[in-house]
């Protein structure tokens, strides 16, 4: 039977993050995409799923599968393992949706990428729609009727000019109308775990990724994440929403039973946020016993309430993700985030009393960074001494306030959309009034490269998890990125 649609996640992974994609980097659940495939299927769609990265698919052989099917509509949804990130997977986008239009079947772009440029999207990837917001009911209202303009939130070019419609209305009662990810479609024995997640695991598969949440409350200038929540709002609109902790309890239980899966990522853009939510999905996993390696993020001022740290560490999280971004408070205030130093070194101090593994995460050449604020932020990863660090450089990712800013005052941006991944071999940071784009890429290298390389952390990582925690991270530092300015 032909189905009505096939979702595709589209990531060529070597493109994205050269030789670490071989053995070290993770192999995503495509959760956005497996959401909506979820809430298609219970609208009654019959519904395919074609994962690129999990099936090592070509341009190619994505697009030949798709057509093979003889779908109404394929939906290429472009999302990352940072969903801020998605614009580098827009070049493999781009190039199955004109494939796959050659052939004669109708594509739709969804995803934070096409949501903030869909007019662009649609002139330079010949696809035939955008579904500008979350994409549900846009693709829902599109497969039942005919006529274009009742369709919310959908963005399609007819004679020659564009034209959008008003947007959907966000997915709210998550409980009645968004459905936990269909795990069926997915090719569930591909996914693998982040490295650093399973230091103390004899191996990284089975793996899986879901959302608890959907939104974020927060602006930071640097991300994108808002783009498919708040396309075509005006006002504070607040995307954040909530599944209740049942509802999450049900599909963890399901994944333990059915896949054997014990490595988890709790998706959320901000997961310690609600501690009522957190402390009932703590409350489902006690209740039904299971045994997991839990993954979250939080932002430094959510890490406070310490008996709650505690609940998470029984109930199987491991590890959780901060943002620090930058040693100053300056550079900090300047992007939207506003906490102090002080509060800093109290979540910090609050995960490890907990014994919750910390993975920091900085972000270096922000606008108003400087070669001494940089150093500082170097010094404060290198004194906080996480059980892992990534450092990214600022990057104008389409959606968020960087990307407006720089386009309003002509600041360099790459050529491509895969060279927005920051571990490419062209990838092109943003330069700002101190540093040139190349000394930015060179002073992230540098650092990620002797942090890992420092006999305190080999010392402190070899204690917490032993000899073969250190040989892991010896091979991921074997693999040298390709940086070609």
């Amino acid at each position: 039977m032909k189905p009505d649609v096939v979702i595709i996640h589209p990531e060529t992974p070597k493109e994205i993050y050269q030789g670490l994609s071989e053995h070290i980097s993770c192999i995503e659940t495509p959760v956005v995409a497996s959401n909506v495939a979820a809430f298609l299927q219970c609208r009654h769609w019959d519904v395919a799923f074609i994962d690129m990265a999990a099936d090592h698919l070509t341009v190619e052989q994505a697009a030949l599968n798709a057509v093979t099917l003889k779908p109404r509509l394929v939906v290429i949804c472009v999302m990352a393992h940072q969903p801020s990130a998605s614009t580098h997977n827009m070049t493999t986008a781009g190039e199955v949706a004109r494939a796959i239009e050659a052939a004669g079947f109708p594509t739709l772009l969804m995803g934070g990428h096409p949501s903030a440029l869909p007019e662009r999207t649609l002139r330079e990837e010949g696809c035939t729609y955008v579904a500008i917001g979350e994409g549900y009911i846009t693709i829902d209202e599109l497969l039942w009727q005919r006529d274009l303009k009742k369709i919310p939130g959908l963005a399609w070019i007819a004679d020659g000019g564009y034209c959008e419609n008003p947007p959907a209305h966000l997915m709210d009662a998550l409980d009645r109308f968004v459905p936990m990810p269909t795990w069926g479609l997915l090719p569930m024995d591909k996914y693998r775990a982040y490295n650093w997640m399973c230091f103390m695991e004899a191996t990284r598969q089975p793996y899986a990724a879901f959302y608890t949440s959907l939104g974020c409350p927060f602006r930071c200038h640097f991300c994108a994440v808002q783009s498919p929540f708040y396309a075509g709002q005006e006002g504070p609109a607040n995307s954040y929403r909530l599944w209740s902790p049942a509802r999450v309890g049900k599909p963890l239980e399901h994944l333990v039973k059915v896949y054997g899966v014990r490595h988890v990522r709790l998706a959320d853009e901000m997961f310690l946020l609600n501690l009522q939510h957190v402390e009932g999905i703590c409350d489902e996993i006690l209740k039904r016993k299971l045994d997991l390696n839990i993954y979250v993020y939080a932002r430094a001022d959510t890490c406070k309430d310490t008996r709650l740290l505690d609940k998470m560490r029984s109930a199987g999280v491991r590890w959780v993700c901060v943002g620090f971004e930058s040693a100053s408070e300056v550079v900090r205030d300047s992007v939207g985030k506003h906490y102090t130093n002080e509060v800093v070194k109290t979540a910090v101090k609050n995960l490890k009393a907990a014994g919750i593994h910390l993975l920091a995460n900085f972000i270096v050449g922000l606008p108003s960074d400087t070669p001494e604020t940089m150093e500082a932020t170097k010094n404060q990863a290198f004194e906080m001494s996480a059980e892992f660090m990534n450092v990214y450089v600022a990057a104008a990712y389409p959606g968020s306030a960087l990307y407006t800013q720089a386009v309003k005052d002509g600041w360099p941006l790459p050529s491509r959309w895969q060279d927005y991944s920051q571990h490419g071999k062209h990838f092109l940071a943003l330069p700002n009034p101190a540093l040139s784009s190349q000394e930015i890429v060179a002073f992230r290298d540098a650092m990620w490269r002797e942090y890992f390389e420092r006999p305190r952390y080999v010392d402190k990582i070899e204690r917490l998890f032993g000899r073969g925690a250190v040989e892991a991270v010896q091979r991921m530092l074997a693999v040298r990125l390709e940086r070609v300015a």
